[in-house]
């Protein structure tokens, strides 16, 4: 294991199997509202720990690194290295500017609510058109390797599903990893939403919240993070309080993602 603290991220994973086989044994009615919230919290985190996993793995071992993906696969309901183009050649170089497959210009003009929904819909169009038909295509051999696996664990776990639990499956799985899915998508403009998208140094915001930094593996602290991607992630809070010093640095600093979501989405719509 590349960092100890790395066990925080195998034990969410782990959590995240346990609730998807739970979830299973609950019968579809009123409390599958309550299940798909639940999982599609969990799946969300488990797509955080994958980003943090794209830039920096858990093991040294390439197979053991494989393996997880495979895990995370099924715990997102996704094969997760298709995120490895977006994500990782598309928009780490662009940061949500003119380039990025995905940026604030899909959006420009629109206020409130209406500016979230816009955007995860034009985001997953484009996303879509852009990424080359054959999903293997541009990755590095291991991530080929570990695509064809994901695909295929990730198959075969929705036959097995299929097979013992087929209302379950839909609604208290299908349904959690499309909203987790676009959860993400959203996250990765929110996080960049209306900064300096040409800015190798205000391109992001920068959430010092403990709690959802605990549970999101510290991904409030998005601009650390982009300045150094390969730092690993339990590093990011010391290096951004200690290391990183540039005029204006705080101008894009908040104490809580929720309270800066509600002031930039639905204060407005609430004064007019």
């Amino acid at each position: 294991m590349n960092y100890s603290s790395d066990i925080k991220s195998l034990l969410f994973i782990f959590l995240n199997l346990l609730i998807l086989n739970l979830a299973k044994e609950f019968s579809v009615g009123f409390s599958s509202v309550l299940i798909i919230v639940f999982v599609s919290f969990f799946m969300f985190i488990s797509f955080q720990i994958n980003h943090n996993l794209m830039h920096l793995s858990i093991f040294k071992n390439d197979f053991l690194n494989i393996f997880i993906n495979c895990l995370l696969t099924i715990c997102t309901g996704f094969p997760i290295t298709l995120l490895y183009l977006p994500h990782i050649i598309n928009h780490h170089p662009n940061a949500c500017n003119h380039q990025d497959w995905a940026g604030a210009h899909l959006v420009d003009g629109k206020k409130g609510i209406v500016r979230i929904l816009k955007y995860i819909f034009l985001a997953n169009i484009m996303i879509t058109i852009k990424r080359p038909i054959n999903p293997f295509t541009s990755l590095p051999k291991q991530r080929q390797f570990s695509l064809a696996l994901e695909f295929v664990c990730l198959i075969l776990y929705i036959i097995f599903y299929f097979s013992t639990s087929p209302s379950q499956l839909f609604f208290h799985y299908l349904v959690p990893s499309f909203l987790a899915m676009n959860a993400l998508v959203f996250m990765n403009f929110f996080i960049h939403d209306d900064c300096d998208y040409n800015s190798i140094q205000h391109n992001s915001k920068t959430f010092t919240g403990k709690l959802g930094n605990f549970l999101l593996f510290n991904s409030g602290y998005h601009q650390a993070h982009h300045l150094q991607p390969k730092r690993h992630w339990s590093e990011l809070p010391l290096y951004w309080q200690q290391e990183v010093n540039f005029q204006g640095k705080s101008k894009f600093e908040y104490p809580s993602m929720i309270k800066h979501f509600i002031a930039i989405y639905f204060t407005e719509l609430k004064t007019k």
